[in-house]
């Protein structure tokens, strides 16, 4: 099960990467920092329901219940986090995507933080805080493992086929 969790989980970290380098790359970075969790959620979740689906068939003989669907999407989770996390890592080694990420983070944080009337030192402390190394891949790895593992509690419901509750009674 391991093996197709990573590999579930490595689909989810690609469609997210591939999802940042549009945005960044067509100028939606302001979209983006606001981007509503609907579309992360859906993009992380189709996945995750047909990985956890495909470990419904194949491993458990077509008969789950909710902790091993729930088991086998936090699997997946994690799988996706700590892959996107090491491809993000690997982006800013390489120069490729995180420094127009962090110029574009940055006015758009500069800009809300004036809207909030902040003081020049504390906008100067969290600019400074933005441009530390591996941030925002740790920040994205994150946010696939919150995203995803919640959304693989919800998924869990849907892709057991066995009543949990009243199968001791």
């Amino acid at each position: 099960m391991i093996k197709k969790a990573a590999l579930f989980g490595s689909i989810i970290a690609v469609l997210f990467v591939l999802s940042i380098v549009v945005i960044v790359k067509i100028d939606l970075a302001k979209v983006e920092f606001n981007f509503p969790l609907v579309f992360h959620a859906l993009l992380i979740g189709i996945p995750l329901f047909i990985g956890m689906h495909h470990i419904r068939k194949n491993v458990y003989s077509n008969a789950i219940n909710f902790a091993q669907a729930f088991y086998s999407g936090i699997i997946i989770s994690v799988c996706a986090a700590i892959i996107v996390a090491l491809l993000l890592m690997g982006c800013e080694m390489i120069g490729f995507l995180i420094p127009e990420l962090i110029e574009k983070a940055t006015a758009v944080t500069i800009a809300d933080l004036i809207k909030q009337k902040k003081t020049q030192a504390e906008i100067n402390q969290i600019v400074a805080s933005l441009k530390e190394p591996y941030m925002f891949s740790l920040f994205y790895g994150m946010r696939v493992l919150l995203i995803s593992a919640f959304s693989a509690t919800i998924l869990s419901l849907f892709v057991r086929n066995r009543d949990t509750f009243n199968e001791n009674k």
